[in-house]
C-alpha cells in the first residue's frame, strides 16, 4: 500500500496544504489525508476480514448440523478399483487423471444438492504494478510486475484469500461445510437424492463423500 500512499494520498495531501485549504491546522489535514487513504483502499477492492462463524467446524467429513445428517468418507479415488468404478459411475476422466486434482470448473456445473452458502475474506493481499516504479524497491515489488512494452499502465487493486462456506440439502434438511473452493470447481455430485431415504454420493477433490439423513439409516 505504500504506492498509493506516495502516489494518490501524499499528492492529495500537499494539495490540501497548499490549495484547497492551506489555512487548516496539520491535525486536521492530516485526519482528511487519512479518510482520504481509507476511501481509496476501499476503492481499490479492499474488503474488511471476517471471523469465522463455524470456528468449531474444521472440514469435511465435519459440518454444522450433525444431529440430523451424516457426511462420510468412502474412499480416496487413487484407491478406485474396477468394481468401484462401476459402483458409483464416476466420469471417466475423472479416474483417468491419475493424481491430478478435480480442477475442472465444469465440474461443479452438475451440482445440485451442494450449493455456495456464504463467503468471508481471511486477508488482503495489495498489488501495485506500474512499468516506471516496478524496479523501486518495496514499492512495484510489493505483490505484481511491471507494465508491459514500458508504457506507464497503473494497477494497484487487492487480491483476497478467502474461506467459503457450502450447504449440502437432502429433502428438507440441511448442514454447511467449510469448502475448498469458493467456486465450487473441486466438487462433483455423483447422484441426485429424491427423498429423505436416499443417499448423496460427491466428490471433494480427490475423495468420494456420503450423505444421509440419519433417522432413516
Amino acid at each position: 500500500m505504500l504506492g498509493i500512499i506516495l502516489f494518490i494520498v501524499f499528492p492529495f495531501y500537499i494539495l490540501l496544504n497548499k490549495r484547497i485549504a492551506p489555512k487548516m491546522s496539520t491535525i486536521k489535514k492530516l485526519g482528511i489525508s487519512f479518510l482520504f487513504f481509507i476511501f481509496v483502499i476501499f476503492l481499490c477492492g479492499y474488503k474488511i476480514p471476517w471471523f469465522d462463524k463455524y470456528p468449531e467446524i474444521k472440514r469435511l467429513p465435519d459440518h454444522t448440523n450433525k444431529k440430523e445428517i451424516k457426511i462420510e468418507v468412502v474412499k480416496n479415488l487413487e484407491d478406485f478399483n474396477q468394481e468401484d468404478s462401476l459402483k458409483y459411475f464416476l466420469p471417466r476422466n475423472l479416474l483417468d487423471c491419475g493424481g491430478c486434482s478435480i480442477n475442472n470448473i465444469n465440474f461443479s456445473e452438475n451440482l445440485k444438492n451442494i450449493s455456495l452458502y456464504k463467503q468471508r475474506v481471511i486477508d488482503n493481499h495489495f498489488v501495485f504494478n506500474n512499468s516506471f516504479v516496478s524496479g523501486l524497491r518495496g514499492v512495484g515489488n510489493s505483490g505484481g510486475s511491471g507494465g508491459s512494452g514500458g508504457s506507464d499502465n497503473w494497477d494497484f487493486h487487492f487480491r483476497q484469500r478467502t474461506m467459503g462456506y457450502n450447504k449440502l440439502k437432502i429433502a428438507n434438511k440441511e448442514t454447511i461445510f467449510k469448502a475448498i473452493s469458493i467456486n465450487q470447481k473441486y466438487y462433483y455430485q455423483i447422484n441426485y437424492p429424491k427423498s429423505e431415504k436416499d443417499t448423496l454420493y460427491f466428490i471433494e477433490f480427490r475423495t468420494l463423500y456420503r450423505a444421509y439423513i440419519i433417522n432413516n439409516k
